[in-house]
């Protein structure tokens, strides 16, 4: 009998390998916070094939929208830890806890950390007709207005409303923000005169920059894009406090297995070294970042403490 269940048990152990080899064996939901057609959702959905290739498994993007990404977050926090359910992080992720306080109904202990992806500038856009030609006219224009400025923004607390607030203290400007859940309808705004400017993350801007209906008047950070070249920094354009980038990283539940884990890194980090997965994402505006799940665990420390200063000290509030 002993003998027996020896011999049972160094099956078992056999056949740990083959089963951790086996993973995924079934499509990988990916819970996206932000509407479809928007910045996060493009960017989503290009990993998103990046990775169901490299995995050989389909990686479905879906939509939970809400709530400036909470709605994502408590969804995937919920999820079974079965390494069937990853979700897409962004600065909503570090900065929803002190935006929101204690309306939340998750943690950021309750995920797990996988890769940072990269990161993307916001752009500071005027339409074509704007007297504003760079960032001091638009300064200028502010200040000659006896009303604030409409500034249309992509929800509180996202990359788009931190870089608004950000130019704002960094220009000593007040503006009016309107905001948006993602899709045409602020470029539409824009370009209709009912907007006086957006800031809004690069991705989205690529086409409507390529076909001259808009006018891009600063970067909040330097991107290696190929659209974006030979447009000025913030930093540049004498408004160093206003710099800031947006950000995307891949969350997976806690007490997702270390072996799901490590594969789910595996190929994300294997899409960023291919050359042609690289050549797809620049084209959406990323520069691309990468490491391991440490390094971006210290990266989501250091930025939480970093906007809780920020939403502190502006008095930012959800809107």
């Amino acid at each position: 009998m002993r003998r027996l269940l020896a011999a049972l048990l160094c099956c078992a152990l056999a056949l740990l390998p083959a089963l951790a080899q086996a993973y995924p064996e079934r499509p990988i939901r990916f819970i996206v916070g932000f509407a479809a057609g928007g910045t996060s959702d493009i960017v989503a959905r290009r990993v998103a094939l990046e990775l169901a290739a490299l995995l050989g498994q389909p990686v479905p993007v879906e939509n939970r929208v809400g709530a400036g990404g909470n709605v994502a977050f408590e969804a995937a926090a919920r999820a079974e830890p079965d390494g069937y359910t990853i979700t897409f992080a962004s600065p909503a992720f570090v900065v929803n806890p002190s935006l929101y306080g204690d309306r939340i109904r998750w943690q950021q202990a309750d995920l797990a950390p996988i890769i940072l992806l990269g990161f993307t500038p916001i752009a500071v856009i005027v339409r074509p007709e704007s007297p504003a030609r760079n960032l001091a006219e638009l300064v200028a224009l502010a200040r000659s207005q006896q009303r604030p400025l409409l500034a249309g923004i992509s929800g509180s607390g996202t990359s788009s409303h931190l870089a608004n607030i950000l130019l704002q203290r960094a220009a000593g400007l007040r503006f009016e923000n309107v905001s948006y859940t993602g899709g045409s309808a602020p470029f539409l705004d824009l370009m209709a005169g009912r907007l006086d400017l957006m800031t809004f993350p690069a991705p989205e801007m690529v086409s409507y920059l390529e076909a001259g209906r808009i006018r891009i008047l600063a970067l909040t950070e330097r991107s290696g894009a190929a659209a974006f070249r030979g447009i000025a920094t913030v930093t540049e354009a004498g408004l160093p406090d206003a710099a800031m980038s947006t950000w995307y990283g891949l969350l997976a539940p806690r007490r997702t297995p270390p072996e799901a884990l490590a594969r789910l890194h595996a190929a994300a980090a294997e899409m960023l070294a291919r050359p042609e997965s690289r050549a797809r994402l620049n084209e959406l505006g990323m520069d691309l970042a990468g490491g391991s799940p440490a390094d971006f665990a210290t990266f989501l420390t250091r930025e939480t403490a970093r906007w809780q200063r920020v939403i502190a000290e502006t008095g930012t509030r959800v809107e």
